[in-house]
């Protein structure tokens, strides 16, 4: 990937952000060394599909810069209108999805970070911080 490409992907992660702020109870982002990417991308897919039975997710996915095989990616968990009331069950189960997913993941991702968000404030309540944090360091989300 680019440079231009890499701050493109960093600006749609923040508009969509912006766009959809009062829904988002995580933003969880990782890296994934390319020898692993095959194993990651499999339980990723897992790991959404367990997610979607109860929440709505968006994710993104980009390679790293020139040079460098690794993938980030960039996934949010999105409250549904009715669990809006609820904030603290959504940062509750999103802490547990996240924490498995680093647990399952700790020997295969460079790098694990996630915000946590309360539904009804929109304010982040919590971060967790995993692995190698350069991994994550083209990320403005994270780095801003």
């Amino acid at each position: 990937m680019s440079q231009q490409e890499l701050d493109e992907y960093n600006d749609n992660i923040n508009k969509y952000f912006e766009e959809n702020a009062d829904r988002i109870g995580c933003v969880l982002a990782y890296s994934v060394p390319g020898r692993f990417k095959p194993m990651v991308i499999t339980y990723h897919k897992m790991f959404n599909d367990e997610i979607v039975r109860k929440y709505n997710a968006h994710v993104y996915y980009a390679n790293g810069l020139a040079g460098n095989d690794d993938l980030l990616i960039t996934y949010f968990i999105m409250a549904k209108d009715d669990q809006k009331g609820d904030p603290g069950a959504v940062t509750a189960d999103c802490k547990m999805y996240v924490n498995k997913f680093a647990d399952y993941n700790k020997d295969v991702t460079g790098g694990v970070a996630a915000n946590f968000y309360d539904v009804g404030t929109k304010e982040k309540v919590e971060e967790f911080r995993q692995g190698e944090k350069d991994s994550l360091k083209d990320l403005s989300f994270f780095n801003s």
